[in-house]
Order: C-alpha cells, then sequence, then structure tokens
C-alpha cells in the first residue's frame, strides 16, 4: 500500500505550481515587453525587407545602371561637362547616392557574428561603419560633377569605379530576384540569362572603347612628331562619331585583330584587349552553347525521339502511310495546331504539395470547365475529383474514336479540335468542337454506340472511364437530371437527321417498297446462274491448295505462314480508341482480351 501525502508534502507541491505559474506570468510579460522594445526600435529605423526599401533600391540600381554607362564616356569624351543635359543627370545621380548613404544608415541589418537583426539605431550605424558596405559606399558617392580641376577629375573617376561592385550587392536584393523569377516564368529561363550575358558585353565593350579613346586623346596632342597607329577618325569629329569609331576598335581588339601599335602605351592597350577578348569570348561562346542547349533541350530531344523513330521504321520498311502518320504527330506539336503533347501528369513529377497540386490541375482545367455545362452542375469536391480522375488523349485527324455498335467506355470531353458525329453507314450527323462532349448516351443506356465519332483536326480530350461516370451520376441527382435531357435531345436530333437523309436519297415509302423488292429480284437472276460455276470453282481451287500444301510438307517439313501484314495493318486502323488504348497498356493475356470486353479493364 502506497503512503498517504503528509501535509508538508501537499504544501510543497502548492508551492512548486503556484511558483510555475509565477513564472509563466513573468515569461508572458518579459516577452510582451520585449515586442513592445522591438516594435518602437523598429519604428526608428526602416525595415530591410519593407516595401519602402525595395522601391529605393530600385531607383538605386537604375541610377546606377545611368552611372555605367555615362562614366567612361564623362572620363574619355568629357561628356558631362560640355553637355548641360548630362551634367544635370551627374548632378542628380550623385545625390542620389549620397541620399542612399544616408538611408542605408537607417536601415536594419543583420550582424555578422550572431546572424541577429539589428534594431537599435546606434546599433544599425556602428554596424554599417564596421562593414565594408560603407567603404564601397561611400568611394561610389564622391560627387564627381562638383569636381574643378580636370586630374582630380579623372582621379575621382578612377577611384569611382568601385561602383561596380555596389552594382553587384544591390542586384542580389530580393526584390530583383523576384523580378527575374517572374521574367522566367513569362519567358526561358535560359532567354533571361542570354539577355544578362548579351548586356554584360555590350557593357565590356563599352568601357574598351573608352580605354581607347583615352589613349588616342592622350598621345595625338603630345606625340604629334612621333609615328602613331592609324586612328578612323579625327579629335574635331562629333563626339557620336568618335565613340561609333572607338567602339568598333574595341571590336577588333577583342577579336585578335592587328592594331598596328608602335608605342608603348598602344602596346599596353593591345596586349589587354587580346588577353581579355581571349578570356571573354571562350567564357561567353561557352556560356551561350549550354544556354541555347538548354533553350532547345526540349525541341532537340523530341526531334532526336523523331529521328530514332524514322530510322527504325525505315529498316523495318514500315508502312509509307504509317510512317506519314508517326512523323505528322511529331510535327504537330511544333507547328501552328496549339496542341502540345504533354501530360498535365509530367507537371506533377516529382509530387507537388496536395493543396498546389490540386490548385495546379484547377488552373490547367479551367478553360474546359468553363465550357462544359454539366460541369457546373458539380459540387466543388466533385469537381476536383473529376479533374483528378480524367485522364488526357491526343488524337489524330482521321482517327477512329468512338465506333458504331461499340461497348460503352467512357465519357469524352473535347478540349481542342473538332470531331465528325457520323452514323453507321457514314453520314454526317453533327459536327463537336471545344467545350462539347459524347459518349453519355451509351453510358447511361448501357447500350452499344448508335454513331461513330471520328476526329477531323489535331484533338485533345479528356477521357472519364465508366466507373467513375457512374459514380458522379449516382451522387448529384442534378448532373443526372442534366444527362437524361441532353440525351433526349440529342436522341431526337439524331432522329430528325436520319429522318430527312432517308427521305431526301429513298423518296415516298410506297417508291421505297417498290424499288427494294425491283432490286431484289435483278440481283437474285443475276446470282443463281453464277451459283454452280463458283461453287466448282471454289472446290477445284481447295483441292489445288491441299496438293500444293502435301508436296511443300513433304519437300520442307515447314508450312510458310500466310501473308497477312496488310491484313493485320488494315484491322488497327479500325479500331476505335479504346480498343486501341486496351491493347496498347496490356500487361497479361486473358480470355477477355481476346474475346469480349470487360469493363474492369478500363478502370
Amino acid at each position: 500500500m502506497g503512503r498517504r501525502p503528509s501535509v508538508g508534502d501537499s504544501s510543497s507541491v502548492n508551492h512548486d505550481e503556484r511558483a510555475s505559474v509565477i513564472l509563466g506570468d513573468l515569461n508572458a510579460i518579459a516577452a510582451l515587453q520585449f515586442t513592445t522594445l522591438a516594435k518602437r526600435l523598429r519604428s526608428n529605423v526602416l525595415d530591410a525587407n519593407g516595401t519602402f526599401k525595395a522601391r529605393w533600391n530600385v531607383l538605386v540600381f537604375v541610377a546606377l545602371l545611368v552611372l555605367l554607362v555615362l562614366l567612361p564616356l564623362d572620363a574619355s569624351f568629357d561628356l558631362v561637362a560640355t553637355d548641360g543635359a548630362c551634367f544635370a543627370l551627374q548632378c542628380a545621380i550623385d545625390v542620389l547616392l549620397l541620399l542612399d548613404v544616408v538611408v542605408t544608415f537607417r536601415t536594419s541589418r543583420v550582424d555578422p557574428t550572431s546572424n541577429a537583426w539589428l534594431l537599435d539605431p546606434t546599433d544599425v550605424a556602428w554596424g554599417y561603419l564596421a562593414s565594408p558596405d560603407f567603404v564601397v559606399d561611400a568611394l561610389s558617392s564622391v560627387p564627381t560633377s562638383l569636381t574643378i580641376n580636370h586630374a582630380t577629375g579623372h582621379l575621382f573617376q578612377a577611384i569611382r569605379l568601385v561602383f561596380l561592385l555596389r552594382l553587384y550587392w544591390l542586384s542580389q536584393a530580393d526584390v530583383f530576384g523576384r523580378v527575374e523569377v517572374r521574367l522566367s516564368l513569362l519567358i526561358h529561363p535560359a532567354a533571361v540569362r542570354l539577355v544578362k550575358l548579351a548586356l554584360f558585353y555590350i557593357v565590356l565593350h563599352h568601357y574598351i572603347a573608352s580605354a581607347y579613346y583615352l589613349v588616342v586623346a592622350y598621345e595625338y596632342p603630345v606625340r604629334s612628331n612621333v609615328k602613331l597607329w592609324p586612328i578612323p577618325f579625327t579629335l574635331e569629329d562629333p563626339i557620336w562619331d568618335r565613340y561609333v569609331a572607338s567602339y568598333h576598335r574595341a571590336l577588333l581588339v577583342t577579336g585578335l585583330e592587328p592594331m598596328l601599335a608602335t608605342t608603348n602605351v598602344e602596346w599596353v592597350f593591345t596586349f589587354g584587349g587580346y588577353a581579355i577578348g581571349t578570356i571573354v569570348n571562350a567564357c561567353v561562346f561557352g556560356i551561350v552553347a549550354g544556354l541555347l542547349q538548354q533553350l532547345y533541350r526540349a525541341s532537340d530531344a523530341r526531334q532526336h525521339h523523331a529521328d530514332c523513330v524514322a530510322s527504325i521504321m525505315r529498316q523495318k520498311d514500315v508502312d509509307d502511310d504509317l510512317q506519314k502518320a508517326i512523323q505528322n504527330y511529331y510535327d504537330s506539336s511544333s507547328h501552328n495546331d496549339r496542341l502540345f503533347h504533354l501530360d498535365a501528369s509530367t507537371l506533377m513529377t516529382p509530387a507537388l504539395p496536395s493543396k498546389i497540386e490540386l490548385q495546379l490541375r484547377h488552373h490547367l482545367h479551367r478553360d474546359v470547365l468553363s465550357r462544359v455545362a454539366f460541369l457546373k452542375t458539380l459540387r466543388p469536391e466533385e469537381t476536383l475529383a473529376l479533374l483528378l480522375t480524367m485522364t488526357e488523349a491526343v488524337i489524330l485527324p482521321g482517327e477512329l474514336i468512338l465506333q458504331a455498335g461499340e461497348k460503352a467506355n467512357a465519357l469524352y470531353i473535347i478540349e481542342t479540335g473538332i470531331v465528325r458525329v457520323c452514323d453507321p453507314r457514314g453520314r454526317l450527323l453533327t459536327t463537336l468542337g471545344p467545350g462539347e462532349y459524347f459518349g453519355e448516351v451509351s453510358l447511361m443506356t448501357n447500350e452499344p454506340t448508335t454513331a461513330s465519332v471520328v476526329a477531323q483536326t489535331y484533338c485533345k480530350l479528356n477521357v472519364l472511364l465508366k466507373v467513375h461516370f457512374d459514380v458522379f451520376t449516382q451522387a448529384n441527382d442534378e448532373l443526372r437530371n442534366h444527362l437524361h435531357a441532353v440525351r433526349a435531345n440529342r436522341l431526337a436530333t439524331s432522329a430528325n437527321e436520319v429522318l430527312k437523309t432517308w427521305a431526301c436519297i429513298r423518296g415516298p415509302p410506297a417508291t421505297l417498297a417498290h424499288s427494294l423488292a425491283k432490286r431484289l429480284i435483278q440481283r437474285h437472276r443475276k446470282m443463281m446462274p453464277r451459283l454452280p460455276v463458283r461453287r466448282g470453282a471454289l472446290k477445284r481451287l481447295s483441292l489445288l491448295r491441299s496438293l500444293r500444301r502435301v508436296s511443300n510438307n513433304s519437300e520442307h517439313n515447314v508450312t510458310p505462314a500466310p501473308r497477312s501484314s496488310h491484313k493485320l495493318h488494315v484491322h488497327v486502323q479500325s479500331f476505335s480508341y479504346f480498343q486501341a488504348r486496351r491493347l496498347a497498356r496490356l500487361k497479361r493475356i486473358s480470355y477477355s482480351v481476346l474475346g469480349d470486353e470487360d469493363d474492369h479493364l478500363y478502370a
């Protein structure tokens, strides 16, 4: 038996409970005070990830891009001193960069030692002063527009080149990462990288052209009596002409063209340009080759697969009609059929989160959901279940989708393309386009289909199997009533079309009966005299074939198989979509495969 708690034990338990409650209250008060302090401190500094800072970074980034072009032009052609608009632009950039330094002093930052956010204004300022960012920002913010001495201006311009590092750091901000991701969604990511690489190549030659003009401007006024390299302009030409000629020289020197250098300065520039051109061209060409390979990877893989298939078909002596049909299928995805042979399931590989996958499936099929009337009767859960159970099928022009007299297997919803609905004799009843559907009449009556459906163009169908269709119609009375009404309208329309066609072709009923009787009598009279002759001929032909078979067996002991490839090819062409689908996905042989079709094969 356990010991009964004493009075002292119970009092100690009560003290522990009270202490834990007091500690919990103290922790809550401390957390509240810390939150209040953080809000108060944060109100005195800017949020590094806030909206204002993101927009400010975009403004500074644009200013640095302008400075990227303007600074070498000012250093070589004195553009700011000669053009009032450029001078005003340079002053605006200088003021903006100085303001950016002030804004950074009031922007929260991460402590590099503890990885904690600094929210106190004093800590933020000291952290910024102790970082390399301040040195780069200060040197790149030197106002060159206010320098009076020409030599001092060139010195400040050379120092200010560290703004390239500032531009690179700013380009790594989150706002520009989000912009690049959005561009990658609109166009191919490799195309975005190609554009960035092309801009880098252009800017590099912009700086080389400015350096070339600096060499020319340094040598020609001073060394008039020394033989110098030929230049394609004079120093009195307009700035635009001198810049274009200098840019052309920059392209030549990076392309390893002879520059005809004579002085030491010219040789230094030439060999420097050769070295830069060799390294940059090798890197650029390699990167471009890799990006182009990524850009056309899907089309190249599809073309390689099509070429391999064509080579195998030629080796196996496949019929020309079948080769043409397969080639048209591969070509259709790159022409103007607006059909891409890609199953939506490939977008789900690797597996996406469940909620995102459902949203993606809804967006992929929202056109179908908006066009098909009966889908609007479904509840949201039923709609999502329908999207998960439907499969996609690509149908080629002229391919038989549904054959008259075939057992009902699925409901077909047209996403793209046009199909023709014909009666068993091949007469056109109607045409169906995107947003329309067929096959529901046979599914509801469990009777063979009464019409054939043939693809008129490339079609993309959404297929709902019978087992899933039955579940939806049994669970939703509104859907079942809607389909019953559509079924009645279609049967009435088909009956009217058949009666009209029959009346136009055959005429009145009395004339029809007389015409049928007359044709039967004529056919009977023609067949009777030939019947004995045909029977005798067939007997003789059968006897000759038996004798030949016996002689061949006695000589070779092997009976050659009849050549029936053409018959098999024609037989496959007569398959409906589900007959071909059943055999193409066959993994085991059963009597149901060789004989009648069972519903479980289509599950």
